[in-house]
């Protein structure tokens, strides 16, 4: 019919050449035609022939888009092959101009590999071309700050010319695992290695699914002439692809297919036959969902088959190793072995991180953007994977923001969805309960403790310590002391928090400052603290950006709530409404329930007023306090900043030398003298402190005499 004609026409245009004027048109078809897969194939050959391989790449990634919203599937084989091919530059797309005679319509078969045909190359390179393909999107991201990690992986492909080596690559969610995989699959078929790659996910459930996923992505490229693999080897693979069985018409092993042993045979086989004078690869993907048929097939060939030159890459996260006895066993089993080695990933430090942010949002140089980033990174826990979500969402927000502003923190900033529903899809592994407390926890800030927990949740006990054992399963939260629990990142509290109804909020703050309130084994100070954060955050639950007055005022209600709630410890009931040290405590409160939060900037902030009152009430003391919250919060981020180095001097001399709150200020000086490279003072301050926590910054012990509390020096936010 006409629609045949019409793609021959198209076919034979390529064919005759006609590709860089073509593409234009070709556009046209595919955004009026999105699932027609025939138009997005030529558009992407039209593209690569006129030199644009990226787009080409961008071309397929469209097309993909577009038939897994609109019909839930993956784009054919022909467009994988194709897509495969142009990462690898295959000669074969070329376009060369046909002798007089042949047929245009032959010659726009276009790329041979693009409809099936035979081609030439043996395993390895069509292999490689297979791992580029699975590689090459997943390195569009950097790789950062994990020099220590490839130098594992490359000595562990060195240790495989002797015999199977196996890395275990264990992180949580963001941590980079898939990145790093990628950039080994990448080194590994440089040097030449034979490299299946898999993917045990959620979806890849039915027995040996990732296994003979790994070998199918091969096969699509390397088309089998008779001669092109050992005898044993191809009905190994028959064994292991039923589309390669189909395609050759190459019979598979009987029964093997249901036999983990007899399909790790099987792999044995295409591994002997694909080597070609470097070790081959074989990499997994999220082992942790894989099913026992998978599990048992990669330790029988580890076990049974550890002759092979073979290098074994599989990624996991290990907090659900605990939960999936099939998979502790195989852990087990491989520790046993020689050349085996295990690569935990963590998060990035806070320089690399920072890097990372000002790399991926493009923000300007400056202490005000350095401050933010860090802060950032160590509210993300350094987790590349939120990092790059964060960078993405920085710049979306610098694009309608004024051109000063500079986010706070995630408060300020806010989370993209990407990361949302990240997490969310992990509170879904909880049941209902538990779920519903982690959001009670995520009230209570990054870290919290079991019985303010109880408290607020108002749960039994033992309720509570099995759903935080849920959480730690799924990688949502850890113990990090004794009846103390944490978030895995202040990311995930606020991603948690983000999910709650206002409503929800409001009562669980409530209930939060109730329980705090009722904590007689905290002092009363740290008790009106975050007493008051949480009273007044209920308040303020259902108020979208209230003006500064408006939250003020929600303080000093709930200031009185808090105060009412404690009414029975010796001297609250004294501190009348016109106390003048009300408005002190209110902004301690309110600042040492930012900093719990994590919101450093604005934590910062009102402890810059809290040293204000401070100055106002001519007290020493609680100019003390309110530096020392300063302090916490600068040590948190992990930067020095020279005028709290003068404050804290300048406070600590206000203080009597045996004062104990000067002798803290002695030790919130230290780091801060470490951090902006003055080694010998800090060695000196820290040497005096160990011998006699009574001595002064000058380390004589010798009195100083208290002075007036003036003006100067300049405030940290100045």
């Amino acid at each position: 019919g006409r629609r045949s004609a019409r793609e021959r026409r198209r076919e034979a245009e390529l064919a005759l050449g006609h590709h860089g004027d073509r593409v234009a048109r070709r556009e046209v078809l595919v955004a009026a035609e999105p699932l027609h897969e025939t138009l997005w194939r030529q558009l992407m050959l039209a593209l690569y022939r006129s030199g644009r391989q990226g787009d080409a790449l961008r071309a397929y990634q469209r097309a993909r888009v577009a038939l897994v919203d609109e019909l839930g599937i993956e784009p054919g084989a022909e467009l994988r092959r194709l897509e495969a091919a142009v990462v690898a530059q295959d000669p074969a797309l070329d376009w060369t101009a046909e002798p007089a005679g042949s047929s245009p319509t032959v010659a726009a078969g276009a790329s041979r590999i693009g409809h099936g045909s035979p081609r030439a190359g043996g395993q390895t390179a069509t292999a490689r071309a297979s791992a580029a393909a699975w590689a090459t999107p997943r390195c569009s991201v950097p790789l950062v700050d994990r020099v220590a990690e490839l130098r594992v992986l490359d000595a562990a492909f060195e240790e495989a010319r002797s015999g199977t080596a196996v890395v275990v690559i264990d992180g949580d969610d963001s941590t980079g695992k898939t990145r790093l995989l990628a950039e080994a699959v990448t080194r590994c078929s440089e040097q030449g290695s034979f490299v299946l790659v898999g993917d045990c996910g959620p979806d890849r459930r039915a027995p040996g699914a990732a296994l003979r996923q790994a070998v199918d992505r091969w096969a699509e490229h390397y088309l089998l002439d008779a001669d092109g693999l050992r005898p044993g080897a191809r009905a190994a693979l028959a064994t292991l692809s039923s589309a390669y069985a189909e395609r050759t018409g190459t019979p598979a092993t009987e029964g093997a297919r249901g036999d983990p042993y007899a399909l790790a045979g099987a792999l044995a086989a295409v591994f002997r036959s694909g080597t070609d004078g470097a070790p081959s690869t074989l990499v997994l993907d999220d082992v942790h969902a894989a099913g026992r048929f998978t599990l048992d097939t990669v330790r029988s060939l580890i076990g049974d088959h550890d002759d092979l030159d073979l290098l074994v890459l599989l990624a996991l996260r290990g907090t659900e190793v605990a939960a999936r006895s099939t998979l502790l066993d195989l852990l087990v089993d491989l520790q046993r072995g020689p050349r085996r080695h295990r690569i935990s990933l963590g998060g990035l430090g806070i320089e690399p991180g920072v890097a990372l942010l000002v790399e991926g949002a493009a923000v300007p140089d400056g202490d005000a953007w350095h401050l933010a980033m860090a802060t950032l990174v160590e509210q993300a826990a350094g987790r590349p994977g939120y990092l790059l979500e964060l960078a993405a969402h920085i710049a979306e927000r610098r694009s309608v923001e004024e051109e000063d502003w500079v986010p706070s923190g995630l408060a300020d900033l806010g989370l993209p969805d990407a990361i949302i529903d990240l997490v969310r899809r992990r509170r879904r592994s909880l049941d209902g309960v538990h779920q519903e407390l982690l959001g009670a926890a995520a009230v209570l800030g990054p870290s919290f403790e079991l019985d303010t927990l109880v408290g607020t949740a108002d749960l039994g006990i033992d309720e509570v310590i099995r759903a935080l054992e849920a959480a730690a399963s799924a990688g949502l939260a850890s113990e990090v002391g004794p009846e103390r629990f944490a978030f895995t990142s202040t990311v995930v509290q606020h991603a948690v928090y983000q999910d709650l109804s206002a409503t929800r909020r409001a009562r669980l703050h409530r209930a939060a400052g109730a329980a705090t309130a009722d904590r007689s084994d905290r002092p009363v100070d740290e008790r009106l603290a975050d007493a008051t954060d949480h009273f007044a955050r209920s308040r303020l639950a259902a108020e979208v950006d209230a003006d500064p007055e408006v939250v003020e005022a929600r303080y000093e209600q709930a200031y009185d709530d808090a105060v009412g709630k404690l009414q029975s410890v010796p001297g609250l009931e004294a501190r009348a409404p016109d106390d003048p040290e009300r408005r002190f405590l209110v902004l301690m409160g309110l600042a040492e329930g930012r900093r719990r939060s994590d919101d450093f900037a604005a934590a910062r902030a009102i402890f810059d007023m809290a040293i204000d009152e401070a100055r106002r009430l001519q007290s020493p003391q609680r100019l003390a306090e309110a530096v020392l919250g300063t302090a916490s919060v600068m040590v948190e981020v992990g930067v020095s900043h020279q005028p709290l180095i003068d404050l804290i001097r300048h406070a600590a001399r206000g203080l009597d030398q045996g004062d104990p709150l000067r002798v803290e200020l002695d030790a919130a000086l230290v780091p801060e003298l470490v951090w902006s490279g003055d080694w010998d003072e800090a060695m000196a301050l820290s040497r005096a402190i160990a011998a006699d926590p009574a001595a002064g910054p000058s380390g004589d012990g010798s009195e100083q005499p208290r002075r007036e509390l003036g003006p100067e020096p300049g405030q940290v936010g100045e």
